[in-house]
């Protein structure tokens, strides 16, 4: 029998495992990214993430908030084990009428794909087996093991697509490798869905209850709010300004910013069903503290990884080739929008786990219009006129949601306590990071700078004004 030390030690572990596991995705992710925009130029680079996020953007179609409700219900007995059946009958009926409406708009009218079978067909192909992917990986966080829903949505695709690429980079037929890039994302992800389909799809059900059905679509806002506006703005790049560059800088500013996310979607995947279970408990306080606590362990990481992009963004695009410098506001904008939606705290998530997804639905309209609106509103600016429309877009859906968490919990989210901890890891890391600048060798640059960066993120932790937020994370059950 285990002793309530080696149980909590076994807990440690287990919430310290996705963290290194991400590590090591967000590493195959990077080293991929960096081999294809460093040897084949910001324009093909570019055209590779224009075909990537439509099929990303279709794939988020697919899933139509699915995801979100198997998180939130894996671990619901209600359902007797026939969640994942249940799940799967949704999306094949929702993949057989919304396909062939992709297709065709797809094939007659985008950009650079107009008329062109074979890439459209990919297209559908690699959104459906992505989609499949995210209900597999759904399903794993949900019951807790968010270890495994890594390494199924991230370490293996991202591990074979890296493997690939150093293959095809050897041979010196990189580009034989980004000509057929579908078709190897196609394979990859493939075998995955095909793996989650024999093992969690036994039978068609149509068991689930009106109200889940509702609660399915409501979850929709919730993909919207939170993926389609970042893969729609390089889509939009690509199909009406037809910039491949500049799609390419916009491409490899957000896998810069998206480096981020090896902390920060880290504890939000860990605070999801946390955030379910306090809600059936009715821990109104539990909710509120898990949020702040969330959100300060995401700033500690953020705060100084903002500063230098707010300073030295450039230098971060210099890393992959001269041609990625030519527009470095890009980062800087995207980088403030990134910063915008932690500043606020996972709102959206405290509102779709505890059964306000009705309210995400409307967040998610509010959110897409905005983005809609400042698209055209900017679209005489065909380099940074997305990039704003989706600073403002995500700026004021982050307010928003703030405002509705405020007034739904009857209490602020985020206390003066938490603020004056934030002002203070701000200041000391503006402090340590802005005349870093100023150093005119970059490689001598970049190792003072990741020396700096790291030891910031670790003294965050200790002056942060809540010492133990490290602690509280490690014993989140989930």
């Amino acid at each position: 029998m285990k002793t309530p030390a080696k149980l909590q030690k076994l807990k440690k572990a287990k919430n310290i495992l996705p963290f290194i596991l991400s590590i090591l995705s967000a590493a195959f992710g990077f080293g991929f990214n960096y081999v294809l925009a460093k040897y084949l130029g910001s324009a093909v680079f570019g055209d590779l993430q224009y075909l990537v996020s439509i099929a990303t953007t279709f794939s988020s179609f697919f899933v139509f908030g699915l995801s979100w409700f198997v998180v939130r219900e894996a671990k619901n007995p209600i359902h007797n084990g026939e969640l994942m059946n249940k799940v799967f009958t949704i999306f094949f009926l929702i993949v057989a009428y919304v396909a062939p409406i992709l297709f065709y708009i797809l094939y007659n009218y985008t950009t650079d794909i107009k008329g062109d079978l074979s890439t459209t067909i990919f297209i559908i192909l690699v959104a459906l087996v992505m989609a499949i992917n995210t209900l597999g990986s759904s399903y794993f966080q949900g019951v807790g093991k968010y270890y495994d829903s890594i390494i199924i949505e991230n370490i293996i695709p991202k591990f074979v697509i890296f493997l690939l690429t150093i293959v095809f980079l050897w041979m010196g037929t990189l580009q034989q490798f980004s000509d057929n890039y579908l078709a190897y994302y196609l394979l990859v992800y493939g075998l995955i869905a095909v793996y989650l389909i024999k093992r969690y799809f036994k039978r068609f059900s149509f068991t689930l209850t009106k109200k889940e059905y509702i609660s399915i679509t409501f979850f929709f806002g919730v993909t919207i709010t939170y993926s389609l506006t970042t893969e729609l703005t390089k889509v939009f790049q690509g199909a009406f300004f037809n910039d491949s560059s500049v799609l390419g800088i916009i491409s490899i500013s957000l896998t810069i910013l998206n480096l981020l996310t090896v902390i920060t979607g880290v504890v939000t995947k860990l605070i999801q069903p946390v955030f379910a279970k306090l809600k059936r408990e009715n821990n109104l306080d539990g909710l509120i503290d898990v949020y702040r606590m969330s959100t300060r362990v995401c700033l500690y990481v953020c705060i100084p990884f903002y500063i230098f992009l707010f300073t030295q963004g450039e230098n971060f695009l210099l890393f992959f080739g001269e041609s990625y410098t030519l527009y470095p506001m890009i980062i800087v904008i995207l980088a403030l929008r990134h910063a915008m939606s932690e500043l606020s705290g996972p709102t959206g998530t405290m509102l779709s786990m505890t059964g306000k997804e009705k309210i995400e639905l409307i967040n998610g309209i509010i959110n897409i219009g905005t983005f809609v609106v400042f698209c055209f509103a900017f679209s005489y600016d065909v380099v940074y006129g997305l990039c704003v429309a989706l600073l403002l877009s995500t700026t004021i859906v982050n307010i928003v949601k703030y405002i509705e968490v405020w007034v739904i919990f009857k209490r602020m989210p985020l206390n003066f306590k938490t603020f004056l901890g934030m002002f203070v890891v701000f200041a000391v890391n503006f402090a340590a990071i802005f005349f870093l600048q100023y150093i005119q060798n970059y490689w001598l640059w970049f190792s003072i700078s990741a020396i700096v960066g790291v030891a910031l993120i670790c003294l965050n932790f200790v002056i942060g004004l809540h010492p133990k937020d490290f602690k509280k994370l490690m014993r989140v059950d989930n």
